[in-house]
């Protein structure tokens, strides 16, 4: 298989040109020139300088620059340093750093798994219970039956003036007081396992 600068030196020949006219067409000095012919990369500037001294040599013998560049790309790479160097000598240099040990993977997998568990864990821990109290509500009027009701932690304990109500499935829980007329509080408490409380109050009014 023929390398780009192979090519370029047959078509040369077959146009029967000298190094040297070519080197007075594009500007090019001919010991680059003949570097590209012997793909010997090691006398020539960077990968960019090289690259456009093939598009020049191509056009200047009515060849395809687009192929011969492609032929270039097949055989050779540029380093991060711009170096021209053989493909076949990338990849090594590419997997320096080889893939991580599958054990190695499940480890860290399992530490990343543990730590979400163990922060849930202490947000629980330290985190107050969740309590919402629909009825009543601060400052409406009521007549004397009061349905205190509302919404916690499926989990938590609650305590409304002191007594202590059935929390349901859906943390749901009512209970039904009797007021006389005028002004009155409620205390609504929400204890989590953690002992964790949260207390809530509503302060209305029981009309005559």
């Amino acid at each position: 298989m023929k390398t780009a600068g192979q090519l370029l030196r047959d078509k040369r020949l077959l146009l029967e040109l000298s190094l040297a006219d070519i080197a007075q067409k594009i500007k090019v000095k001919e010991s680059y020139l003949q570097a590209l012919e012997n793909s010997d990369f090691s006398l020539l500037p960077s990968g960019t300088f090289t690259k456009g001294f093939l598009s020049s040599y191509a056009k200047v013998l009515h060849l395809n620059p687009e192929t011969i560049l492609a032929m270039f790309r097949r055989d050779f790479s540029e380093s991060h340093t711009g170096e021209i160097i053989p493909s076949g000598l990338v990849k090594p240099v590419l997997d320096r750093h080889p893939p991580l040990p599958i054990n190695l993977i499940l480890l860290i997998t399992c530490i990343v798994v543990f730590l979400t568990f163990l922060g849930f864990q202490l947000f629980s821990w330290w985190s107050l219970p969740k309590l919402n109290v629909l009825e009543p509500q601060d400052g409406e009027t009521y007549g004397e039956k009061i349905t205190v009701k509302g919404l916690t932690a499926p989990d938590a304990t609650v305590i409304i003036n002191d007594q202590k109500v059935i929390v349901g499935q859906n943390g749901e829980f009512s209970l039904d007081l009797l007021f006389p007329a005028g002004t009155h509080r409620v205390l609504i408490q929400a204890q989590s396992r953690e002992g964790k409380t949260r207390l809530l109050e509503r302060t209305f009014t029981v009309s005559k």
